[in-house]
């Protein structure tokens, strides 16, 4: 499951719908935001963005969007870098117990 993919199961559609933390197969945990409360393009609930709200990351090219310990409009293409980085999006942790926040 690639980062796209992830977009689209988590669509969210009303106020406080957060999408899971993602877990990476070599154990790597982050959180991956994106609605019209968070800093994303565009700012507003859909399946496919350009960039996101990151919390957690080890990719030095996203420091340059860290603002109070928050990656702000983090491209979507750097958030895969580092998600390929660790081997891939757990499917099966990331959605444990139908973890789907809709």
């Amino acid at each position: 499951m690639n980062l796209i993919e992830f977009n689209k199961k988590t669509k969210g559609n009303k106020i406080g719908d957060l999408k899971p933390a993602i877990y990476c197969n070599d154990g790597y945990i982050f959180s991956c935001q994106a609605s019209e409360y968070h800093f994303c393009e565009p700012q507003e609930y859909l399946e496919e963005y350009k960039t996101m709200e990151l919390g957690g990351w080890d990719l030095d090219e996203i420091d340059k969007y860290e603002k109070g310990g928050v990656g702000m409009r983090v491209p979507i293409e750097l958030i895969q870098k580092m998600i390929d980085t660790h081997k891939g999006i757990d499917v099966g942790k990331t959605f444990r117990n139908g973890n789907i926040v809709h």
